[in-house]
């Protein structure tokens, strides 16, 4: 079996208007998005793979619906109703990115050789 993961940023993971929980399903639909239907995963799935009860999914959807991150369109069909989730927008702007520092690190002369050490040390041993 091979593995499967999510992307996020650290600019999302820091995003302050969403719940981590919410980072989560956004990423999951994100990738589910390029299939060729798109995104029509049901709550029963993101509930699988976060390990939360449907509910609370349904609740993070309706959130980042509310918020515009997200739109949902319902299908009827004639036994079950089909959901198609498309995305809105970045819960992060890509212009944010560029000014945004992961950490506030001060350098000095000695953190910046032992960055350069470490530095040099994964290096090489990627070699």
């Amino acid at each position: 079996m091979s593995e499967k993961f999510l992307t996020l940023t650290w600019q999302e993971i820091r995003d302050k208007s969403t719940t981590m929980q919410e980072k989560f399903i956004f990423a999951e639909i994100q990738q589910l998005s390029i299939l060729e239907k798109g995104c029509i995963a049901h709550n029963e799935h993101f509930s699988t793979l976060l390990g939360v009860e449907k509910a609370s999914v349904s609740r993070s959807i309706s959130n980042l619906e509310k918020k515009g991150f997200i739109t949902t369109k319902i299908h009827k069909g004639s036994r079950n109703h089909k959901r198609t989730i498309t995305i809105n927008k970045l819960l992060t702007p890509y212009k944010q990115f560029v000014n945004t520092p992961l950490t506030n690190c001060y350098e000095s002369k000695e953190t910046n050789t032992i960055n350069n050490t470490y530095i040099e040390d994964i290096f090489n041993y990627w070699k």
